[in-house]
């Protein structure tokens, strides 16, 4: 089934969030000329923000008929306020962030996914050289309740660290087969968005690179095993059924 614009923005309306760029079904938008805004919960994730900054600037979004404006924010709780707030309309967050927000009751639901299962690329300053090294030290996150306050709380307690004492959670605030095919022009793209150096950008593809979907398709072990370690970290009271925090009306059936 092909989703008109009117059905998108119908769905979306209702505080419809993804973990992924557009899917291409939306082509007949073609015709309507309105903008869709789209916002990720951060600038510097590699695979939250690069596939949608490479069809913006490879013109996929116009091939697919859909004007598209990109907006990063500080954060994927952030970002869920913003679209519930209807100031985007679709945004790419974390796998924390929908399960959260369901619990207070807004109507938010993942579409699809931009990377396979749960990941999360733990990036250290020079001398840091092994997971010991980073007790009595500071770990950046996006904020309180995020997808990377939540591995970093997890990392702590793994290695045996009391999160308040032995290691410091500081919040900051913080198309797949264009990637796949031409990683340097891809990292080109990126460094020249998210200002780093080249190199960073390549180092970081060939760490989230190969995590990339290459269809969208929604891993529900994934928000299980998620919504399992909110509960265990007290985030959650309790587990929320599955099948109400995402919908594949809107899952892309090709990349």
């Amino acid at each position: 089934m092909v989703a008109s614009r009117r059905q998108f923005f119908k769905v979306t309306a209702q505080g419809l969030v993804v973990a992924s760029a557009l899917p291409a079904r939306l082509r007949p938008a073609r015709a309507q000329g309105s903008t869709v805004r789209i916002g990720t919960a951060v600038l510097g994730g590699y695979s939250l923000t690069v596939p949608i900054l490479v069809a913006l600037d490879r013109g996929l979004f116009q091939a697919a008929g859909v004007a598209a404006e990109f907006q990063p924010f500080q954060g994927g709780p952030t970002l869920l306020k913003a679209r519930l707030a209807k100031q985007m309309d679709i945004g790419a967050t974390g796998a924390t962030d929908v399960p959260v927000f369901r619990r207070t009751g807004a109507s938010v639901r993942y579409i699809a996914t931009q990377v396979k299962g749960n990941h999360f690329t733990l990036n250290v300053a020079p001398g840091i050289g092994q997971l010991s090294d980073l007790k009595g030290q500071s770990i950046g996150v996006t904020v309180v309740g995020s997808n990377t306050w939540s591995s970093a709380l997890m990392l702590a307690r793994r290695e045996g660290w009391d999160p308040e004492r032995e290691v410091k959670l500081v919040p900051l605030g913080i198309p797949v087969r264009f990637i796949r095919e031409s990683p340097k022009d891809a990292a080109a793209i990126a460094a020249r968005a998210l200002k780093w150096p080249e190199e960073a950008v390549a180092r970081a593809n060939q760490i989230s690179g190969p995590l990339l979907s290459v269809d969208g398709q929604i891993d529900v072990e994934a928000i299980e095993v998620m919504q399992t370690t909110l509960v265990e970290l007290k985030v959650q009271k309790q587990r929320l059924p599955t099948q109400d925090l995402y919908t594949t009306e809107f899952t892309p059936v090709r990349v």
